[in-house]
């Protein structure tokens, strides 16, 4: 799962206007934030799996995609929305949830390798993934029916439809970094992750600064 998860930031987009949407697509993609320095400092462990659509097997990611962590991550966003971005309860509910919904999205994409907590043994995971393309489709189908909620609530067309192809281009373009062998560049995956998340959040950042322009 990669661009499906922004559904759920165009969707509290929709639902909370209030709430710029950069923070909103960092809220979707805050847990393989996490994962990417993660990586990065070696406390999480990736390989690579040519066999699988996501060309990954994700070995040990315990403190970003357990569900213990994706729910303490998501209190935290509640926090930091709530009292450092001065929000309403309200908004900063909306951007925990998306924090959340990573987690859930994963669960359905992923194969049985979400760990329910840090040392569990029990691994959870849907392998909506073995559908290959069809999952990709599924993708971009939330990707749109977020947008659309999002252009239906501002009346605007624009910016969503940018925000759209601009993700689903990225997706068709992470396939040319797929591993195609079993050993894989950890640090190479995560800057590459890194960037194409800090690119969809600049991305909605320059949409943002745009719609006040308009308003």
């Amino acid at each position: 799962m990669f661009v499906g998860h922004y559904s759920a930031s165009l969707a509290a987009k929709a639902a909370d206007r209030r709430v710029p949407l950069w923070v909103y697509a960092a809220a979707a993609q805050w847990l393989d934030v996490l994962w990417s320095l993660l990586l990065l400092a070696g406390v999480e462990k990736v390989a690579g799996n040519p066999s699988r659509i996501e060309g990954l097997d994700f070995i040990y990611y315990p403190y970003s995609h357990s569900l213990l962590a994706a729910l303490l991550w998501s209190v935290i966003a509640f926090g930091v929305t709530r009292f450092a971005l001065r929000t309403s309860s309200r908004s900063a509910m909306l951007v925990a949830a998306v924090v959340f919904s990573h987690w859930l999205l994963d669960l359905v994409a992923h194969h049985p390798d979400l760990p329910l907590w840090p040392g569990s043994n029990a691994k959870v995971g849907l392998s909506l993934w073995d559908l290959g393309p069809g999952e990709h489709l599924l993708e971009i189908l939330l990707l749109a029916i977020g947008g659309v909620a999002w252009a239906l609530s501002e009346r605007r067309w624009i910016a969503p439809a940018i925000f759209v192809a601009i993700a689903t281009l990225l997706m068709i373009g992470s396939g040319a970094t797929k591993p195609r062998s079993t050993s894989v560049d950890s640090v190479h995956i995560a800057l590459v992750s890194l960037a194409s998340y800090l690119g969809i959040i600049l991305v909605a950042f320059l949409l943002d600064r745009r719609s006040r322009r308009a308003s």
